[in-house]
C-alpha cells in the first residue's frame, strides 16, 4: 500500500530527528502530501 510506505517514511524520519511528539503531527500533515516525501 503506497500510503502505508509513505507513512513508515516520515515515521522513520521524524523519529530520528525529532521527539515522539512531533512525529504524530508531521504524520498526520504529511498524509495527503505523499508525493513531496
Amino acid at each position: 500500500d503506497p500510503e502505508t510506505t509513505c507513512y513508515i517514511r516520515v515515521y522513520n524520519v521524524y523519529v530520528r530527528m525529532n521527539g515522539s511528539e512531533i512525529q504524530y503531527k508531521i504524520l498526520t500533515q504529511k498524509e495527503d502530501d505523499c508525493d513531496e516525501i
